[in-house]
């Protein structure tokens, strides 16, 4: 994840939902997964480990009751047991530049660094499972730079950019899918662009 995109007014109801994700890396692991594809208590379990099945369920509901997810309605009739109901997510986390901008401190550094560790946890998941090198084609690197003003703006832009295309791609690759047979392939995608202490 990346900003956490709303037109709600940067208010204390938002935060208060907005805290209910961050206080919990069960809960933004779950959001972020849920964004990507619909998920089950249990699946999300057998794919991640973790707490409890009980634990996992009570991490969903909640994230439904703030309003971070919905369930998927069942096309088979109403699913009897909680575990196995679909959830997916009812927006992306993306939160705008004019909206990060009135967030207090506080919160922007709970928000990073919750969303590194959301990235390492999903880094890890690949490497371990021999995933992260299974393609020839993946793309791995970072690289330091020294820019004036303009030269971050206009690199900030392309990365803004670079990231919401990513969503384009995704729908148009869903909308393949649902007409084929193929396998999705599962991708994480992450863009860091930050300011470096000086050495």
């Amino acid at each position: 994840m990346g900003e956490i995109h709303t037109e709600e007014v940067v208010d204390e109801r938002f935060l208060l939902r907005l805290s209910k994700i961050l206080s919990d890396p069960l809960r933004i692991n779950i959001f972020g997964e849920c964004n990507i594809r619909e998920t089950t208590p249990r699946s999300f379990r057998e794919a991640f480990g973790g707490p409890s099945l009980a634990k996992i369920e009570q991490a969903f509901v909640e994230l439904e009751q703030f309003g971070w997810l919905e369930r998927v309605p069942d096309a088979m009739g109403p699913v009897s047991d909680g575990l196995d109901r679909s959830y997916r997510a009812t927006r992306k986390a993306i939160i705008e530049e004019s909206a990060w901008s009135e967030l207090p401190a506080s919160v922007k550094s709970l928000f990073t660094m919750r969303v590194v560790e959301s990235l390492s946890h999903r880094t890890k998941e690949a490497m371990k499972a021999g995933t992260i090198d299974a393609r020839d084609d993946a793309h791995l690197t970072w690289t330091g730079l020294s820019l004036d003003r303009q030269g971050w703006e206009a690199l900030i832009a392309r990365l803004d950019a670079l990231f919401y295309s990513v969503f384009e791609v995704q729908e148009e690759a869903r909308e393949r899918l649902a007409d084929s047979d193929e396998e999705p392939i599962v991708m994480t995608v992450g863009l860091l662009g930050f300011e470096s202490p000086r050495r």
